[in-house]
């Protein structure tokens, strides 16, 4: 679970208490710029009824460059989030769709809907064949939320900047990197702006 250092303790609570109420009780979080005010809260998570450890980064290591410091070995399939996601989607249901897939990787896909506040012209060249005014289009995105087997680590260097794109890549030639469809609530936290309809998300917390 890479975390996202900040005064929003609450997002990250709801990750923990979600997780731990789907029957995780391991979670590792990454933790690298003021990381220490997030060990101090979580502690070693026992408040929060799982055990919590931490993998510490000398330099930040993008979405997946953390992974190739974990120290045991990988006996069967990881969930790996990002710590400023709003989820109501089960991660319970995403590992067992990885399993019956076979994958190697299960990333956790959304539907965004993107309107364009003008008219779009439709041209030949300079000449004007039609007009659509106000277009939205579907797109499904990557949602920050990912399994993964052990085989997806191989291809990890350790302690090198590594973003989780880049890893998929790496294995989509075996055509074993899969999407899994959310439906349920989901909000990415990337700027201050967006807290609060997160909050408005969460019913307020």
């Amino acid at each position: 679970l890479r975390s996202l250092v900040g005064s929003e303790m609450c997002i990250r609570d709801s990750i923990i208490d979600n997780l731990r109420d789907e029957g995780f009780s391991d979670i590792v979080l990454a933790v690298n710029y003021l990381g220490e005010q997030i060990e101090s809260y979580f502690q070693d998570g026992s408040n929060f009824g799982v055990r919590i450890r931490y993998v510490r980064e000398d330099r930040a290591l993008g979405t997946a460059g953390a992974l190739s410091l974990l120290k045991e070995p990988i006996s069967s399939p990881i969930v790996v989030m990002n710590g400023d996601l709003v989820l109501a989607a089960s991660v319970g249901k995403m590992v067992d769709y990885h399993v019956s897939k076979q994958a190697t990787i299960t990333v956790g896909a959304k539907v965004v809907e993107t309107t364009i506040p003008f008219g779009v012209l439709s041209t030949r060249g300079l000449v004007i064949d039609g007009i659509e005014e106000k277009p939205t289009h579907r797109d499904l995105v990557n949602a920050g939320v990912y399994v993964l087997n052990a085989e997806a680590f191989e291809s990890l260097s350790a302690n090198q900047v590594t973003d989780m794109p880049e890893l998929i890549l790496k294995n989509v030639d075996e055509g074993k990197v899969v999407a899994y469809p959310m439906h349920e609530t989901w909000a990415d936290l990337g700027h201050p702006s967006d807290l609060s309809r997160a909050q408005d998300l969460m019913g307020g917390k």
